[in-house]
C-alpha cells in the first residue's frame, strides 16, 4: 500500500497546490502516524492493562512539533550566544508547554479504555498478531 501511494503523490504534481498539500499530509503523515498508534494498542493494553483512545487524536496533533522541538532546543544550545539564548529559549519552551498542555488535557479528559484480567489483554494481542500477520503474508516485501 505504501507503495501505491508513494506513486500516487508523485503523479500528483499536476494538481493544485492544496491537493498536493492535503495528499501529502495524508500519505507521509496521517496514515502512518495512526498505523503506529494502533499497531502499538494491544501492546500498551496488555503491558499496562489501559489504553487512552484520545491519544490517537492527540498524537496527530503533537507528533509534527516533537522534532522541530528537539532540533530547535539542539540548535539553540549549540549555536545561540549568551546574549540570544534567553530569547531562542522562549520559543523552546512555548513549544514545550504546548505539548505538555496537550498531553495533560488529554490524561485528565481522556476516554480510556481498561481491561482487569490479563487472559483478555494476552486474547487482544494474539488476535491483532494474527491480523498482523494475515495482512503481512499477502505483501510483497522483495522492493525493501
Amino acid at each position: 500500500m505504501a507503495r501505491h501511494w508513494n506513486t500516487t503523490y508523485r503523479r500528483s504534481k499536476y494538481l493544485p497546490w492544496w491537493q498536493r498539500c492535503r495528499l501529502y499530509c495524508k500519505t507521509y503523515y496521517l496514515i502512518p502516524s495512526l498505523g503506529a498508534s494502533l499497531g502499538v494498542f494491544p501492546f500498551l493494553l496488555f503491558f499496562s492493562q489501559s489504553f487512552n483512545i484520545l491519544s490517537l487524536f492527540a498524537n496527530l496533533i503533537v507528533v509534527p512539533l516533537v522534532p522541530l522541538t528537539m532540533i530547535y532546543g539542539g540548535l539553540t544550545g549549540m549555536f545561540a550566544s549568551q546574549r540570544q539564548r534567553p530569547r531562542m529559549e522562549k520559543v523552546g519552551s512555548a513549544l514545550v508547554h504546548y505539548i505538555q498542555r496537550v498531553s495533560d488535557s488529554t490524561s485528565d479528559f481522556g476516554i480510556y479504555l481498561e481491561i482487569h484480567h490479563q487472559w483478555y489483554a494476552t486474547l487482544i494481542l494474539i488476535v491483532f498478531l494474527m491480523i498482523y500477520l494475515i495482512l503481512r503474508q499477502g505483501t510483497d516485501t522483495s522492493h525493501i
